[in-house]
């Protein structure tokens, strides 16, 4: 029986064709936001939320490549990089864009649907 962490595992890969923005980092909270944008959809905007995060590897925005989870030979690599020898329970989150990939690291990811768009 899938439980909820799974269903936000499968929110956040199933956005798809989105543009992406680093948009918030709260260091107390080892919480980051990434903001997704449909370019054919202006005012459909989604917060991407992953939260306990150990290791980032992004460009502030990015067009092309949406997020999927990592194999995990890439977990096991990224969580030596954030020096996690343990990394039962944590999640590694890739997306390929055309200039550098993608990498964040965390135990939990969900996503808030229809932010109001801030220009």
């Amino acid at each position: 029986m899938p439980s909820m962490f799974d269903k936000y595992v499968v929110e956040v890969t199933a956005l798809k064709g989105y543009s992406y923005r680093l948009w918030e980092y709260q260091v107390s909270l080892c919480q980051l936001t990434v903001r997704a944008r449909r370019p054919d959809e202006p005012r459909h905007n989604v917060h991407i939320i992953f939260q306990d995060v150990s290791y980032i590897q992004m460009p502030t925005h990015w067009y092309e490549g949406d997020f999927e989870l990592a194999s995990s030979d890439e977990l096991c690599m990224v969580a030596a990089k954030a020096g996690r020898s343990d990394y039962e329970g944590l999640l590694l989150f890739k997306a390929k864009t055309p200039t550098t990939p993608v990498y964040v690291l965390c135990s939990v990811a969900g996503i808030v649907r229809d932010v109001e768009p801030l220009y």
